[in-house]
């Protein structure tokens, strides 16, 4: 344990875990006991130019996702050859209404990227965007009031930019179920079984409640795709309307344990009440569409010259196997290029969220077992290598230092009322995470824990907002 690089290591240890513990910073482990969520005890450090060059993407990624969304025809082309294969892709395809209902609509989004070294410093390269398991917001606020507590008496914590991410979606999910326009409808969380996440989520539920008087129910997919019912066009669920469907499960597979919970997708496309995320845009999220989406033209039917060109500049290369990629001077079918330098690509499937992805001789294996028909339901995509550095973690009330490598994910915003896309009520960033974890790690889970939450903090040379000045967002 290397106390020079972290002076007071134990006092540190100690406060840490206490407030770790006083403010819900907390999961289940494996065993079903209660520990806290892996967290850094040392901020990752950057300059203002990347933070600044990262927040100011957000709104060009929450319209493009929106637009897209709303391109029926462009989703069902992308993805129908992956429906042939994936059973997940085709029943989400067949839960596409051809009639959408008229209604306000809300993505809550988490943007992923890496930071990828440069000779001009960091630079943001997309992983993926994230539509349901845009989790840890309040744990990330907490993680970030920690460490500003931890080093109150020292320069760094001047320098740790303030985030407040569960605050700003507790305060866009308010707006939106004001918008519904019934102060007696529910805000339904819809879990997955077995949900490790429930403190992180009872946070932004109990707020809800308390704080703004939004009336809230949780639910299992099973539940209300068993209970839940129509009226005139509403959804109502044990006898209350709903004004807002907010999942937190539905991004796998596994989730959707029968029919049921298959019938609370339909239920929730077919009423009124706001689903976060709606169908279409959780089409919209999948890999083959991430991939379509790095091709110039496609980017410019959904946003300016100007934003495509930013947003493009995060993007590194990604295509189906069979499709010609280039990639380091080469051009050539992307699954060959995997095979002759397996390390440098990752397999990816059409999923949202951790724990699906191959890496380096298992992805070899299952390109070399794929059938041709299977082809377009993976990704390729470069395996990106952020720069690594110093870290302390703790883990289950442990202190774990080594070389660690960081991924930088900004939430978003967008809400807009029925035909609103091109004039929203929100477009907004709300705030930052960091997930940091072992350098020789391929998994940037939290809850599965793989990797602890972390803050950023400017480095000595930039200027960190002052009290009030918030995140350089763009809002």
């Amino acid at each position: 344990m290397l106390h020079s690089a972290l002076p007071g290591l134990a006092d540190r240890v100690r406060e840490a875990r206490e407030y770790a513990l006083s403010r819900g910073l907390l999961k289940y482990g494996a065993q079903g006991q209660v520990v806290h969520l892996p967290f850094t005890l040392t901020p990752w450090q950057a300059p203002e130019r990347f933070v600044q060059q990262v927040h100011s993407l957000a709104g060009s990624f929450n319209r493009l996702y929106a637009r897209v969304s709303h391109d029926h025809d462009f989703l069902r082309q992308t993805l129908e050859p992956a429906a042939r294969t994936d059973e997940f892709v085709s029943r989400m395809l067949a839960c596409l209404p051809e009639d959408p209902p008229g209604r306000p609509e809300l993505f809550l989004t988490r943007n992923d990227f890496m930071p990828l070294q440069t000779p001009e410093g960091p630079s943001p390269r997309q992983v993926e965007i994230n539509m349901i398991a845009a989790s840890l917001g309040p744990a990330s606020q907490k993680v970030n009031d920690l460490q500003r507590f931890l080093y109150r008496e020292e320069d760094l914590g001047k320098r740790i930019l303030p985030t407040r991410p569960g605050d700003e979606q507790i305060r866009v999910l308010v707006q939106a179920w004001r918008l519904f326009g019934d102060p007696q409808a529910r805000i339904l969380f819809v879990l997955p079984p077995g949900e490790k996440g429930v403190f992180d989520q009872l946070t932004l539920a109990s707020a809800l409640v308390l704080e703004h008087g939004v009336p809230m129910l949780r639910c299992t997919m099973e539940e209300l795709g068993r209970e839940g019912e129509i009226r005139a066009g509403d959804l109502w669920f044990r006898g209350r309307r709903v004004a807002m469907g907010y999942f937190r499960g539905g991004y796998a597979p596994a989730h959707y344990e029968g029919e049921a919970s298959w019938n609370a997708r339909r239920l929730l496309e077919a009423s009124t009440a706001i689903s976060v995320p709606s169908i279409p845009a959780q089409l919209a999220n999948m890999k083959m569409v991430q991939g379509r989406l790095t091709s110039a033209e496609i980017l410019r039917r959904y946003l300016p010259d100007s934003e495509a060109e930013a947003v493009a500049a995060t993007f590194v290369a990604m295509a189906p196997p069979s499709e010609e990629v280039t990639w380091n001077g080469q051009r050539a079918p992307a699954r060959e290029l995997a095979l002759a330098f397996p390390e440098d690509w990752v397999l990816k499937p059409q999923r949202e969220g951790g724990g699906n992805n191959l890496y380096g001789q298992d992805m070899v294996h299952r390109l070399e077992a794929m059938r041709p028909a299977e082809d377009p339901a993976f990704i390729l995509m470069e395996y990106i290598r952020p720069a690594a550095f110093h870290s302390v973690r703790l883990v289950e009330n442990e202190p774990v230092e080594g070389l660690c490598l960081t991924e930088f994910g900004t939430f978003g915003a967008f809400l807009m009322e029925p035909g609103g896309l091109e004039r929203p009520l929100v477009d907004e960033d709300l705030g930052y995470l960091l997930r940091t974890k072992d350098h020789q790690s391929r998994e940037g889970l939290v809850i599965g824990g793989y990797a602890a939450l972390d803050v950023l903090a400017l480095e000595e040379s930039t200027r960190c907002p002052g009290p009030g000045e918030g995140n350089p967002s763009a809002r």
